[in-house]
């Protein structure tokens, strides 16, 4: 239930255009359950966004080791289409 409110909350603040407390809503979710590959893309997205493309690179890196790590399984395509979209 938590994870979901989170959710909503970072959906609300980017519906907003509320940039930073989306990111760090994100980021708490992140923290939360490192694993929800939904929240490093939106991540990767907002940082891209707002011109941080080395933090959205290094969301992307930290995702792979996470899935690989806890999982032994990688990104979803439309998540690599992210990233090299980024690069």
């Amino acid at each position: 239930e938590y994870l979901a409110l989170l959710t909503r909350l970072a959906a609300m603040h980017e519906e907003r255009g509320e940039s930073i407390e989306a990111i760090e809503t994100w980021q708490r979710l992140v923290a939360a359950d490192p694993a929800t590959e939904a929240a490093h893309v939106a991540l990767m997205r907002l940082y891209a966004g707002s011109g941080q493309r080395l933090s959205a690179l290094a969301q992307f890196d930290q995702l792979v080791t996470i899935l690989e790590r806890e999982l032994d399984a990688s990104p979803e395509p439309t998540t690599w289409e992210l990233v090299n979209a980024i690069r």
